[in-house]
């Protein structure tokens, strides 16, 4: 992260952009290392694990490229640390309440 930016509400957009697309460029790179495994002629059954652990990597890029795109869309509000506080002990005290 960029030291020109401040933790403050104005800022907020701005850090968020910037995870999003720190996000997107790993899920692209990592996805250009599973597009071209290294050659190295693997016997029958490693190359049967290597194309499993492709296929889970490459779902697990796909989970990251939504939740990036998820948080790119969301909406952002500000809330103060008192709220956040009492909305935790509200739910604390519901939750013990109930049997």
């Amino acid at each position: 992260m960029s030291r020109d930016l401040t933790w403050a509400a104005t800022s907020v957009p701005e850090i968020r952009g910037r995870w999003c697309n720190a996000l997107d460029a790993m899920a692209d790179g990592q996805a250009e290392m599973i597009a071209s495994p290294p050659e190295g002629g693997a016997a029958a059954g490693v190359a049967k694990r290597i194309e499993r652990m492709q296929e889970k990597a490459t779902a697990a890029l796909e989970v990251m490229r939504s939740e990036a795109a998820a948080l790119r869309g969301a909406e952002l509000y500000w809330v103060a640390r008192s709220m956040v506080d009492a909305a935790v002990r509200s739910q604390l005290r519901c939750h013990t309440a109930m049997p």
